[in-house]
């Protein structure tokens, strides 16, 4: 299990976390001001992880989700 928060300037931009599941890790909750801090979050989630990643986003987050291959 990891959790990462995202700051600037003493700020909090985001937060996220990756937990195990059956035959995956999951990243939830993810919450970020905007697609870069969301996309660096994941990046910096993925790292050291041996098993798929499913991560759940909202359909409305198109970027994202292009950015994720789906």
């Amino acid at each position: 299990d990891r959790l990462l928060v995202a700051e600037e300037g003493g700020e909090l931009t985001g937060f996220a976390a990756r937990w195990p599941s059956t035959g995956s890790e999951v990243v939830g909750p993810l919450v970020a001001r905007d697609g870069d801090t969301a996309r660096a979050l994941i990046t910096a989630l993925a790292v050291g992880s041996h098993r798929p990643l499913r991560v759940d986003v909202d359909v409305r987050h198109t970027a994202l989700l292009d950015w994720l291959g789906g």
